[in-house]
């Protein structure tokens, strides 16, 4: 038969889980009764997952999960009945790929959650369920509530281009996006391996940047630091390290779309700022107000191209200027 797959939230399959284990008593199926705690999968006009549980004396009974919608989880289906026996080893798949150990399913649910997996999904194949795990697709985002790293986070991205130098590494992703979620990290002398899960990140609540203006007017970034007063308080250090700094500026960095926090500046600076000519990648875009002779910036932009398309679109009688962006120096 073509294989069909199954989402179920995962959290809902914890409660699933949990329930089946501390139950007493477990369920009589079309063939036997169930010696121990196990999922029931059951397909028909609506496809559910189930606890085998009965007589839990710590919960009430808790009622069958419906799989997703989706390509094949909303369909109706020829009825059958499928025991996933939560203490039976099978192989476990994250993401698409397959761990080398199996492990006990009650023990990859946990494993998963902790890893950050939003869905359970089962596969019905012509040999029986196969099972895996995943974040939730870039659609789901707003129903699952799910938030990942952000990839645009600095640490995150020192971690990773780190990692090579010491681990030999394999990386879980996203299909859809490509992000990492998880890295396997395995010592090449020992072969011992531990697994690091990404859960979450964070950002400084104001990150900003110092702008400097050499003698002709040419403006680059420094940054991002985590504050506007971390920002201002480097301007000595890079004055004396770079003697082509005529003056500069700390400013936040502003979403795009959103109005920001403007510096008032001398009308002199206003009308020679200019961009730079030279060679650079990392950026940021300078918003020039030559009518309340004011500066704010927006970015970072990860390349100059994604910079200029930025800068060149509409501004109202805003100027934008593509700075290069050079990384801060901690301590900020």
């Amino acid at each position: 038969m073509p294989a069909v797959l199954f989402r179920f939230p995962l959290a809902a399959v914890l409660g699933l889980s949990e329930h089946a284990t501390l139950s007493p008593d477990h369920a009589v199926t079309a063939d036997r009764t169930l010696p121990g705690p196990a999922l029931i999968l059951r397909t028909g006009k609506v496809t559910t997952l189930a606890s085998s549980g009965r007589n839990n004396p710590h919960s009430d009974p808790v009622a069958p999960v419906p799989a997703e919608p989706g390509p094949d989880g909303d369909a109706a289906r020829p009825a059958s009945e499928h025991i996933l026996d939560l203490d039976a080893s099978i192989p476990m798949t994250l993401h698409g790929v397959r761990e080398p150990q199996p492990l006990p399913l009650s023990s990859q649910l946990h494993i998963a959650h902790t890893m950050g997996c939003a869905f359970m999904e089962i596969e019905l194949t012509a040999t029986g369920p196969v099972i895996g795990y995943t974040m939730p697709r870039p659609s789901d985002a707003h129903t699952t509530g799910q938030r990942l790293v952000n990839v645009n986070n600095r640490a995150f991205q020192r971690f990773l281009a780190l990692l090579p130098d010491h681990f030999d590494v394999n990386r879980w992703e996203i299909p859809d996006t490509g992000q990492t979620v998880a890295v396997l990290l395995t010592d090449a002398a020992s072969g011992d391996s531990f697994q690091v899960a990404f859960l979450d990140s964070a950002e400084p609540a104001a990150p900003s940047v110092l702008i400097t203006i050499d003698l002709s007017g040419a403006v680059r970034a420094v940054g991002v630091y985590p504050s506007q007063d971390s920002a201002a308080d480097s301007a000595d250090d890079i004055a004396a390290a770079d003697e082509s700094v005529a003056m500069s500026v700390a400013l936040i960095l502003n979403d795009p779309v959103a109005a920001g926090a403007w510096l008032p500046v001398t009308g002199h600076i206003v009308e020679v700022v200019h961009q730079p000519d030279e060679d650079f990648e990392r950026a940021v875009v300078l918003l020039v107000d030559h009518a309340r002779l004011q500066l704010a910036a927006t970015g970072p932009f990860p390349d100059r191209a994604s910079a200029e398309a930025f800068a060149a679109q509409a501004g109202r009688g805003i100027g934008r200027i593509v700075a290069p962006l050079r990384d801060a120096q901690p301590p900020f």
